[in-house]
């Protein structure tokens, strides 16, 4: 905080009005980064799209500082409730641009509507910070397009049936794997189906933004945002 207080011409207190602690800040630079380095691709196909979103993150993780500053908010998120909030924020970010990707890839037919993205989205992201933390092999272009044709064809392999991690079960409880299998078509689910021309998946929820003043902005009235040279 001492060399980005004197970057800006501020001193520490103004600093820690708008960032509580180093990791919010990181986050935040961070965040902004992405934003310009790894804009939402549209390519026209959800394997295009995924090459492109992943080999863009991947080229910035491959930046040491990058590297070092998301290490360092991952660590210091693990005890400060402030930094953890403040890593929720940046990585529901990022989420919501693959999100985004898979719903258009919905929209135009490629994946069916009963594609469980959460999963998808989780071990896209799980792969990232795994290989980001533990370093023991690297983030490569030819990895990113490795990675989204796995994730591609999970999702085209839904075809009807939703990507879950528990068997989906029919009549008596039997998996309705099983039951197919023997020749008998398991029941449809009870109650009642989607609105015509409703959307099959939602719009994922918004983390809570910090409100002006609260914790994680520190915002105080009268005080200047500090800026510093990029």
């Amino acid at each position: 905080m001492d060399a980005v207080a004197a970057a800006a011409g501020a001193g520490k207190q103004t600093l820690y009005r708008w960032w509580p602690s180093k990791a919010a800040l990181l986050a935040e630079v961070m965040a902004e980064k992405a934003a310009i380095e790894i804009p939402e691709p549209d390519t026209g196909s959800l394997q295009g799209d995924l090459t492109a979103f992943f080999s863009a993150m991947f080229g910035a993780a491959r930046d040491r500082a990058i590297a070092r500053g998301l290490q360092t908010i991952m660590a210091e998120a693990q005890t400060d409730a402030q930094a953890a909030e403040a890593l929720a924020l940046y990585t529901d970010e990022r989420r919501q641009v693959l999100h985004s990707l898979f719903r258009r890839s919905r929209d135009r037919g490629e994946i069916s509507p009963m594609t469980d993205t959460d999963l998808l989205e989780d071990q896209a992201f799980g792969f990232i910070w795994y290989r980001l933390l533990l370093g023991h092999a690297s983030l490569t272009d030819d990895v990113a397009a490795r990675l989204a044709a796995g994730l591609v064809r999970q999702a085209e392999n839904t075809r009807g049936r939703r990507l879950s991690s528990a068997p989906q079960t029919g009549a008596n409880g039997r998996s309705s794997d099983l039951v197919r299998a023997r020749g008998v078509e398991p029941p449809p689910p009870k109650g009642p189906g989607p609105k015509p021309g409703a959307s099959a998946i939602p719009p994922r929820p918004q983390w809570r933004q910090p409100r002006p003043g609260g914790r994680l902005s520190g915002l105080r009235p009268g005080v200047p945002r500090p800026s510093w040279p990029r």
